[in-house]
């Protein structure tokens, strides 16, 4: 079941989870998220003193502990703090010297009577593994697990998987969703048999490239429709001349010119960096003036192509002027807006765009959501120190809109600083000590730390 968002930042949340686990590395195995999040929250040294910590143990707790078990798996299994804590202090040989090994200790007749506990060898290997191992060794295995369920692989016939096959177009999707079929067929040689309907990977040549390009009208449509083919072509450097029917698209620097004219003599002048998306938008959308004016007089508007891509600092001076023609030669306008404007252009997010807009935000968590693009962009870019900066500490804000911080940073500024002190070069910094690196490298500290050491090269 999935869990609300930012469930695992609550630390009771992750202290629940945290109290099953025995170690740190089962809970990073089960609770991968609640794990991250508590190292990103500053709670997981708490929770290694609160649930791993086996610092405190005493050597009369560790020989109490180790006297419920008859052998050292079963401890270690069982009471893994105590055996951590007796292994670190050299108390180990001495706490367990009433155990027997455990292939000693498990007689013919304990195994067998383990053995009727679980229903197949799988169970009883999982559940009681120095038994499993003692009657392995032992050869009494196969006898005291007679009477267990044997599982044996599924035996798939031809048709059985080709029935199953019909219901895909590829054989990745076959594959995965009937692995066992797809490997029963791979094993036996029908593969290629039962899956000719399937769409398989063309080995294209010219002629091939060349007729699958005809089905598109630009080159970004060839590229979603079919990016194995596109791809192809582009190595072999035949993509432009496969291409030559397409029409040329604009961009966020180029601009085309067009008018809609109707038959009483009313026009709409714009500009356009897609002029088949811009058609399609005028002859659909219910705002549009053209649109508008179509419902309005029932009247058909021809749409007239004035300029090809331009220059967009061009294509505002010549929207302009091509509006002023139409009416001086008496035409009247069906703009509402004033022409020269290039619509929505995507924000470069430098760094100096980040913070401004990071300043305007009370928190993390409502830049992120406000500016996803700037905030994806910070993580692509190496810019979340910023971030750091200015939400330094947040952890969360309660419904009264408080927000509570917690106070630990592992490396401050001065602790990296003076840490790089002790190498001659960033990357003698970057092997000798990863984590001083990544810590200057998280808050920014790279390009001071590589201007000191140039400086102590020079002096």
């Amino acid at each position: 079941m999935n869990k609300p968002f930012r469930y695992w930042h609550n630390k009771e949340n992750c202290k629940a989870v945290a109290s099953l686990c025995k170690s740190k590395s089962e809970f990073h195995t089960r609770y991968r998220a609640a794990y991250r999040a508590s190292k990103q929250e500053g709670w997981f040294d708490e929770l290694c003193k609160l649930y791993w910590n086996f610092s405190d143990w005493t050597i009369e707790q560790c020989k109490e502990e180790a006297s419920k078990y008859t052998d050292r798996s079963e401890f270690y299994t069982h009471s893994r703090l105590a055996y951590k804590a007796a292994e670190a202090n050299g108390w180990l040989e001495g706490i367990c010297n009433h155990m027997m090994d455990s292939e000693c200790y498990w007689t013919y007749e304990l195994c067998a009577e383990e053995a009727l506990k679980y229903s197949s060898k799988i169970e009883f290997a999982h559940n009681n593994e120095a038994a499993y191992r003692s009657a392995l060794h032992n050869g009494w295995l196969d006898d005291i697990c007679s009477r267990m369920e044997v599982k044996r692989r599924k035996s798939f016939s031809k048709k059985d998987c080709l029935d199953a096959a019909k219901l895909y177009e590829r054989i990745v999707d076959f594959e995965k969703a009937e692995p066992s079929m797809y490997n029963a067929a791979r094993r036996n040689g029908w593969l290629s048999d039962i899956t000719k309907h399937m769409h398989h990977r063309n080995n294209w040549t010219f002629d091939l490239l060349a007729k699958e390009a005809l089905q598109y009208q630009h080159k970004i449509d060839f590229l979603r429709g079919n990016a194995s083919a596109y791809t192809v072509a582009s190595r072999m450097g035949i993509l432009n001349e496969i291409c030559k029917h397409m029409k040329d698209l604009g961009d966020l620097y180029n601009r085309a010119i067009y008018a809609w004219e109707f038959p009483d003599k009313r026009v709409y002048v714009g500009l356009t960096d897609n002029i088949d998306r811009r058609f399609g938008q005028h002859m659909n959308d219910d705002n549009s003036p053209v649109k508008k004016y179509m419902r309005k007089t029932g009247l058909e508007p021809v749409f007239v192509l004035k300029y090809d891509y331009v220059h967009a600092d061009i294509a505002k001076e010549l929207e302009g002027q091509v509006l002023e023609e139409y009416v001086c030669e008496g035409w009247i306008k069906l703009n509402k807006i004033k022409t020269g404007g290039l619509g929505s252009v995507r924000e470069k997010w430098t760094k100096e765009r980040i913070r401004e807009l990071a300043l305007t935000c009370r928190t993390r968590q409502e830049f992120r959501e406000k500016y996803s693009d700037a905030y994806s962009k910070c993580s692509k870019k190496r810019l979340m120190y910023i971030l750091d900066e200015l939400f330094p500490k947040e952890v969360r804000i309660d419904k009264s809109g408080r927000v509570y911080r917690y106070t630990q940073r592992k490396w401050t500024d001065e602790m990296i600083l003076e840490e790089t002190k002790k190498y001659s070069s960033l990357s003698e910094l970057r092997i000798k000590a990863r984590k001083v690196y990544r810590a200057a490298e998280k808050w920014g500290l790279i390009e001071r730390i590589a201007s000191e050491y140039k400086t102590m090269k020079n002096v």
